[in-house]
């Protein structure tokens, strides 16, 4: 998960993993209703320490075995095997292993116009934040997002799983509510659309967007928090740095023509917030990438 505090060790592959932690990165935030941003497991050992986190973002755990806590809102939950529970942008969480029963879990880092939807109509809240699993293809589609870092196509198929597994919670938690966009949702959705035009402008500001709209700047930010999940200030930032991946990966491009191309005038800076994002520089993203690229041909 990305994360400024994070200190655990990444380990990028393009199997199934056996370690004991892993994830990958999706990047396909130019799905506007919703997006994968990582998808992971960890098989976590006794001796893990208790993650203190507030994340900018949605997410969903499901368990595949053992047992751990989940703290948020003062109220603690016991997780075991075959519950997913969530995490929700802004919200202070803990959550550590039984240290007699430690758990393996796997999930999934998203965000997009209709998130916030998802999770309301598959009943998720920060007051109701784990739901047990009858299913056992809500499980199987996490064991789909995890398997799908192997895959070309990996951008879609990971939305894909994503939708298929809140299909499921919802199908089994019996929940009918209709999915009308509203005027909200259609207001972040076009400004999520001038950022995707617009990111690469060093300019590009909540004001120039609110003009754009014909809103109110004051109204824009409280609305885009509200309805994306965090600030337009951080958003654009996380969508520069997803951007930059894709220089990173697919050509030699220097630091400095990556910067300028997403949208930062200053390289340095650029650098920093990459690290800051990812946990390492944009130097050491790449021989990551490349090295697991020729270690699977």
């Amino acid at each position: 998960m990305i994360d400024q505090d994070r200190t655990e060790k990444i380990t990028l592959s393009t199997t199934t993993p056996e370690d004991a932690f892993f994830f990958f990165y999706t990047n396909n935030s130019e799905t506007h209703d919703i997006f994968t941003l990582e998808c992971g497991m960890e098989r976590c050992d006794s001796n893990k320490p208790t993650l203190k986190r507030c994340y900018n973002y949605f997410a969903l755990h499901y368990v595949v075995s053992g047992e751990g806590f989940y703290k948020i809102r003062n109220q603690v939950y016991r997780i075991t095997e075959n519950h997913v529970f969530a995490f929700f942008p802004g919200e202070k969480i803990e959550y550590y292993p039984n240290p007699q029963n430690p758990w393996e879990y796997k999930w999934v880092n998203f965000m997009g116009v209709k998130a916030k939807y998802f999770f309301e109509r598959a009943l998720f809240s920060p007051d109701n934040p784990v739901y047990c699993c009858n299913d056992p293809a809500i499980g199987q589609g996490f064991s789909k997002l995890i398997e799908a870092n192997s895959e070309s196509t990996r951008d879609i198929l990971t939305v894909a799983y994503l939708y298929e597994i809140f299909a499921k919670i919802i199908s089994e938690r019996q929940t009918f509510v209709v999915g009308l966009n509203t005027l909200q949702e259609d207001y972040l959705s076009a400004s999520l659309t001038f950022i995707e035009q617009n990111y690469h402008n060093p300019d590009l500001s909540l004001p120039m967007l609110a003009k754009h709209l014909g809103l109110n700047p004051s109204y824009l930010s409280r609305l885009f928090k509200e309805e994306a999940g965090l600030p337009f200030v951080q958003y654009v930032l996380r969508y520069r740095i997803q951007k930059s991946l894709d220089y990173l990966v697919k050509a030699s491009y220097t630091n400095k023509e990556i910067a300028y191309s997403i949208g930062f005038s200053d390289p340095f800076y650029f650098s920093k917030k990459f690290k800051e994002m990812t946990n390492m520089s944009p130097a050491e993203y790449r021989k990551k990438v490349r090295k697991t690229n020729e270690a699977s041909v």
